[in-house]
């Protein structure tokens, strides 16, 4: 069987076992806490507060207070160019039929991605797409999805060798970084392409000047939505600043929060150590795997670094899996057990908010049991922080590595 048959045979399982969860979870509205999500009503949530911002931008409100066209009451918390939903003409009641074409596109996307070709790699696709952080962006609706799809379409675009495709790839990364700012990392992404050093000069020179053009004529707007932005800093959150939030908050589980960093750093050493030798290669020279790899690797580095964030943002993982997926697939034995070993270790990390979850949903009902349950919770968390530390740390070394080479690679053309 060729191989785009098997992969496309093995897309449309995916896409039916994914159409068949969400199914059963939208007929059982409660099941979502099975899953580690915290659902809300309405559904889309957070592409209702987008169309909220439109309704009230064409009311002539501001949209920066909060807002009575919010089924929360929540202000907009991002720059100005979400509110073309106003021109669009788009409503809050729209947001049933917008979020679920959102959510529709961005499984479609990350199978054009991850495109698996066997039984292994449809199971891990769907793991990765049923993973409660993944699943809780799209239960909210929440426009980093959005984002993930402007990345994807840059990656197509980047990929391809044509000339147009540079300036216009370059163009959607610049129209994601002034929705979101976080994308502008993305650019890095255009050095897969092969082309001369004076070309990628003048790319990259013309989209950072694009973009400061853009954000300087609405500065105003950009640094009241940046006074908003929410900066999460619990235990649900992602980011290297939550290790200290963690461990200042919990004095009395402080030795529990170790062991778990313990346990955590060990298991990704175990999963990772026998490849090592291929983390300068893991990253492709060019390709879509390359494209796509470096504008979400740098994307979450910048997040990850500068931030704090929601579980969702994980999504941008699931454009360096390819990266790892074609390594796991072929090469020398160290790069087979990296591979293998990356996606293992990211699959563990999204699955352990299930566990994080569970225990603080059994200590609400069981608040006798506070002290014992909360040193479990500790535990789990610091496993999952050590182990996206760990994947991150890899992630920046690849990186380096990958960018190295390719400058080499530009510069004697």
């Amino acid at each position: 069987m060729s191989a785009d048959r098997q992969r496309w045979r093995w897309g449309v399982a995916c896409a039916a076992v994914l159409v068949g969860a969400f199914l059963v979870l939208a007929l059982h509205e409660d099941w979502w806490t099975f899953v580690g999500v915290f659902h809300m009503r309405p559904y889309f949530a957070d592409t209702a507060a987008i169309l909220a911002a439109g309704d009230a931008h064409r009311a002539g409100l501001d949209v920066y207070q909060p807002n009575p066209f919010d089924p929360f009451g929540r202000p907009h918390v991002y720059g100005p160019w979400w509110l073309v939903t106003a021109q669009l003409g788009l409503v809050t009641a729209d947001a049933w039929w917008v979020g679920a074409l959102l959510g529709v596109l961005f499984v479609v996307a990350v199978l054009w991605l991850l495109a698996p070709r066997d039984a292994g790699g449809a199971l891990a696709t769907c793991l990765l797409i049923l993973s409660p952080p993944v699943l809780l962006g799209i239960e909210r609706g929440n426009n980093d999805l959005f984002i993930f799809l402007l990345l994807a379409l840059a990656t197509a675009l980047l990929a391809r060798r044509a000339p147009a495709t540079g300036p216009l790839g370059a163009a959607v990364l610049v129209l994601a970084a002034v929705l979101k700012f976080y994308p502008l990392a993305a650019l890095a992404a255009l050095l897969a392409r092969r082309t001369r050093a004076t070309r990628l000069a003048l790319t990259l020179g013309a989209a950072l000047f694009a973009f400061a053009g853009l954000w300087w004529s609405q500065r105003a707007d950009f640094f009241r939505a940046l006074a908003l932005a929410p900066r999460p800093d619990s235990i649900y959150a992602y980011g290297i600043r939550i290790f200290a939030v963690t461990w200042a908050h919990n004095a009395g589980a402080q030795l529990w929060l170790l062991g778990g960093w313990a346990l955590g750093l060990a298991g990704a050493a175990a999963a990772l150590w026998r490849g090592r030798a291929a983390i300068a290669r893991a990253i492709p020279g060019e390709g879509v795997a390359a494209v796509a790899a470096v504008a979400g690797g740098m994307s979450w580095l910048f997040c990850y670094l500068a931030n704090n964030n929601y579980s969702y943002r994980a999504v941008l993982w699931l454009l360096v899996v390819p990266a790892w997926l074609a390594l796991a697939r072929g090469g020398d034995v160290a790069a087979q057990r990296l591979g293998r070993g990356l996606c293992l270790v990211l699959l563990t990390a999204l699955w352990m908010f299930l566990p994080k979850w569970w225990w603080l949903e059994t200590l609400r009902g069981r608040p006798e049991e506070a002290v014992s349950i909360w040193r479990w919770v500790m535990v789990v968390v610091g496993i999952e922080q050590m182990l996206l530390a760990a994947l991150t740390a890899v992630l920046a070394l690849s990186l380096a590595a990958w960018a190295w080479r390719r400058w080499q690679a530009i510069a004697a053309t």
